[in-house]
C-alpha cells in the first residue's frame, strides 16, 4: 500500500468517466470522502459499526460521482459491480489500512448471517473482493 499511494484511479483501471478528473498524483483526490469513512473503521468498537462504515465508504463513492457530475451540469454515469470494485481497490489502497484484511474477516465470521443477505454483505463482499484483488496482484508483481 505504501508504494501506491500517490497512484491515481486510472492505476486501477477505473473506468475514464469515473476517474472524475484526476489525472496526476498531485490532483486533488476525487473520492477522498469514501477514503475518509473508510478510515474510520478504525473508530468503530463493534462490528456492525466496521459494516456501516463500509456501507457508508461505498456509498459515498456514489455520492462523489453524483456530486462532481452535478458540478458539471451534466448527467452522472450509472455506475455497476464491474466499475465499483476498481475504484474500491483505489479507495483501499489510499486508505493506509493494512488491518482491513483482517477487520473483514472478522466480520464476515462475526456478523449475524442475516446482515449478509443485503446492502450490507454487498459491501462487504465487493471490499473483501478488492483487498483478495490487490493481494493477488502484489504477489503476482513479486513473483514477477
Amino acid at each position: 500500500m505504501t508504494e501506491n499511494q500517490s497512484c491515481v484511479p486510472q492505476t486501477f483501471a477505473v473506468r475514464e468517466k469515473l476517474c472524475l478528473g484526476a489525472v496526476e498524483a498531485n490532483d486533488e483526490d476525487p473520492y477522498q470522502s469514501a477514503v475518509t469513512e473508510l478510515v474510520d473503521i478504525i473508530k468503530c468498537s463493534t462490528m456492525l459499526e466496521k459494516l456501516d462504515c463500509l456501507v457508508r465508504s461505498s456509498k459515498e463513492v456514489m455520492h462523489c460521482v453524483e456530486l462532481y457530475y452535478k458540478e458539471r451540469d451534466q448527467e452522472a454515469p450509472s455506475l455497476g459491480a464491474d466499475d465499483l470494485l476498481p475504484v474500491l481497490c483505489y479507495i483501499v489502497v489510499k486508505s493506509s489500512l493494512p488491518q482491513l484484511v483482517s477487520e473483514c474477516h472478522a466480520m464476515e465470521k462475526l456478523i449475524h448471517e442475516g446482515y449478509m443477505f443485503g446492502e450490507e454483505g454487498y459491501c462487504l463482499t465487493s471490499f473483501q473482493t478488492a483487498i483478495n484483488y490487490l493481494i493477488s496482484e502484489c504477489i503476482g508483481n513479486q513473483e514477477a
